[in-house]
């Protein structure tokens, strides 16, 4: 029988045994990381036994834990797969939004001066293809800012799992003032938005899908961090590539028309031209006469021209005219488009291959 000895005199006895002048040791354990040798031994059955027991109980132990380990690893490779991940439109600056939703009346540009309506399963109009219907408290563009941020804080983990963010961080996020009552505001928002039933359908669903904005929300006292959760369903909306990416600190300057306008116009196709009364109803506007929306959308669109989002626009009639040419060499030089053409009234653009 042989046994493993360290050669260091820091090993333990248990006990010894002596008979003809041999000594059995009956249990010796080296010291961690201490080498060890073989030495020979007399033969004794109650000895090899207990070695052996306890050899086979490593052995089996070990056994035991690479197979947890590799359950585990399976268990987190197939969750990988069922659970969905949002897209990542990697640029800090960048956040992504479904195009119906960035094409419809769902976040309105009235202001806080007006009153929120409650919404009970009523259609909500879209800009081209697709239908929305909406159940809950009346949403504008300060909720779409919330919204995008807690979106792009998602991104990176798996739908349907907790989101935590400090609010300060998300206040700074959206660029809010750090006040009492911006917290509030925040969490009034978020509050809002967990309360709502949200449906849409369009051609390349083909479906319909019904989920709220937010899935669940928990905010902890004391200065703890918040915490929100997303349902996996909203990876559906967003697909791999049916979403549009707004340039985040270009919103950030913008008012509640040049924000949803800025939206539509960053659509990685789109016509340059629009009728004023789709924009007028699309965009949810408190206006009641298109007159009215019409002196307001000037305003807007001076402002996407101030930051540099348009080159130049007119409004002709009922159809406004847009040069969305500084707003594509903005998602060129970001990597989103590798090129881009206009022909008349149509732009015409080719999408980035994705890097993998």
């Amino acid at each position: 029988m042989s046994l493993l000895i360290p050669p260091s005199n820091k090993a333990r006895k248990v006990g010894a045994k002596r008979r003809d002048g041999v000594i059995y040791p009956l249990l010796i354990f080296p010291q961690a990381g201490l080498p060890c040798t073989l030495r020979k031994t007399t033969g004794n059955s109650s000895l090899e036994k207990a070695v052996e027991h306890i050899t086979n109980k490593i052995a089996r132990m070990a056994q035991e834990a690479k197979t947890r380990r590799e359950a585990k690893a399976k268990r987190e490779a197939e969750t990988a797969k069922i659970i969905p991940l949002l897209p990542c439109w990697d640029k800090g600056q960048q956040r992504g939004v479904p195009n119906e939703m960035v094409r419809s009346a769902l976040f309105s540009v009235k202001n806080k001066k007006q009153a929120r309506a409650y919404l009970e399963g009523v259609p909500i109009v879209v800009v081209g293809d697709g239908r929305i219907s909406y159940r809950g408290q009346e949403l504008r563009q300060d909720d779409e800012d919330v919204w995008l941020q807690i979106m792009h804080e998602a991104k990176a983990r798996p739908l349907g799992k907790c989101v935590e963010f400090k609010p300060y961080a998300l206040l700074k996020g959206v660029g809010w003032a750090i006040k009492g009552q911006s917290y509030q505001r925040l969490q009034i928002s978020l509050e809002r938005m967990v309360a709502t039933a949200l449906t849409v359908s369009s051609h390349r669903l083909g479906k319909s899908v019904t989920l709220p904005l937010i899935q669940k929300f928990g905010r902890a006292h004391g200065g703890g961090p918040w915490k929100v959760w997303i349902s996996s369903e909203m990876v559906v909306l967003f697909g791999d590539v049916h979403y549009t990416r707004l340039e985040w600190e270009m919103r950030h300057q913008l008012g509640p028309i040049a924000k949803w306008l800025h939206g539509l116009y960053s659509r990685p196709c789109s016509t340059l031209s629009d009728e004023g009364g789709d924009l007028w109803k699309g965009s949810g506007s408190a206006d009641g006469l298109l007159k009215t929306f019409k002196a307001n959308l000037k305003g807007a669109l001076n402002e996407l021209q101030a930051v540099g989002f348009l080159s130049d626009w007119r409004i002709e009639g009922n159809l406004v005219y847009a040069n969305l040419k500084g707003a594509l060499n903005e998602l060129q030089a970001v990597g989103f488009l590798s090129d881009w053409r206009i022909e008349g009234n149509l732009v015409y653009v080719v999408r980035a291959e994705k890097k993998t």
